[in-house]
């Protein structure tokens, strides 16, 4: 799971050339392969939220990037049976107690291979290769940064998290302080259409912007893969309500 933190937004341009379904599995998979492998106990706790956890804003598998949305939406549609997939597609619940992609019986996530940034990056940092990263850094880079990378890795945390990929440990520390893969996982978000030529006018309506970056699997759920007409009567209602578009 992770806690919302309020960055300021970014402006990004729409990029001329739209990404095919291959070129997202390709991207990601190039981003993601210098991200140390980890093992965990598979205890759930970063599946899920308490209610507690979510009025002070705990969020699970967020945020999701709209390219990694995708990325997920088409594994789900080639590996799933049909009715795994209708479930997928019609969850509409825009901050769920749970991920809805954790099954609690195998005590495992079913999308596992094509996880989202967040949940590939959680748990690899601890107490002190935070602080240690901070110090190497302190002249280098702005406090301001180095204070936004220490609030939001604390947040991820996890003692029953190892990392079994020590080797890549440098090159992804020296990354993580930079962003670095928060930004490409944005490049690519821009690279690609999530509302459809059709629903452009009325999204843009709806919303008074051209797209949404990230958000979480129901939010996306309920901007593409609703009705035309549930679109026009329901989501106006839905995106009023939603907290954690950006």
């Amino acid at each position: 799971m992770a806690r919302i933190l309020r960055f300021r937004p970014k402006a990004f341009e729409a990029a001329p050339e739209m990404l095919s379904e291959e070129e997202i599995r390709t991207s990601l998979e190039e981003v993601y392969r210098s991200i140390p492998a980890t093992t965990c106990s598979n205890c759930g706790t970063c599946c899920q939220v308490t209610e507690e956890e979510r009025r002070q804003g705990w969020v699970t598998m967020y945020p999701l990037y709209v390219v990694e949305y995708l990325h997920i939406a088409a594994y789900v549609a080639r590996h799933f049976t049909p009715t795994e997939r209708e479930f997928y597609q019609n969850f509409r619940e825009e901050w769920p107690l749970e991920c809805p992609f954790r099954d609690k019986e195998k005590r495992a996530c079913v999308i596992y291979p094509v996880r989202p940034l967040t949940c590939r990056t959680y748990g690899i940092l601890n107490e002190q290769r935070i602080e240690q990263m901070v110090a190497a850094h302190s002249n280098r880079i702005p406090a301001i940064q180095l204070e936004r990378f220490k609030r939001w890795e604390r947040h991820h945390v996890c003692p029953n998290v190892q990392v079994v990929e020590e080797d890549k440990l440098d090159v992804y520390m020296a990354r993580r302080i930079e962003f670095w893969y928060t930004k490409q996982v944005e490049i690519l978000s821009v690279r690609v259409d999530i509302v459809g030529p059709e629903r452009r006018q009325t999204f843009e309506e709806i919303t008074g912007r051209p797209n949404v970056l990230s958000w979480t699997w129901g939010g996306f759920n309920a901007l593409r893969c609703s009705s035309a007409e549930a679109f026009v009567t329901q989501f106006p209602t839905y995106w009023k309500k939603a907290e954690l578009a950006k």
